[in-house]
């Protein structure tokens, strides 16, 4: 090999080291950027979560909500029946003791 080949290839050895070392502080940026998303998106994950649960929470107080509320309709209703029975009952017991006087 000539002193001009042996230059070049020093030359173009030099510039792959350089493009190398690039490459590689663009790999740690790359790696750096993906572990701050990753970062984001475990925090974004345990909020979801959290409201998640929330929500189930939610969920079974509605539902327990709707029972209770099924549960006053139904105790309402039989207490007018209860009250109309009371009534019809005076009532009758009132014409009663009309027609026995």
């Amino acid at each position: 090999m000539t002193d001009n080949s042996l230059v070049q290839l020093s030359l173009q050895t030099q510039k792959q080291r350089v493009q190398n070392e690039q490459l590689i502080l663009q790999n740690q940026q790359l790696l750096n950027d993906i572990s701050k998303q990753y970062e984001s998106v475990k925090t974004l994950l345990k909020s979801v979560s959290k409201k998640h649960l929330a929500l189930l929470d939610l969920e079974k107080t509605i539902r327990k909500h709707k029972n209770s509320t099924a549960q006053n309709a139904a105790i309402s209703s039989q207490s007018v029946k209860i009250v109309l029975a009371i009534s019809l009952i005076s009532l009758a017991t009132h014409l009663l003791i009309i027609t026995m006087r």
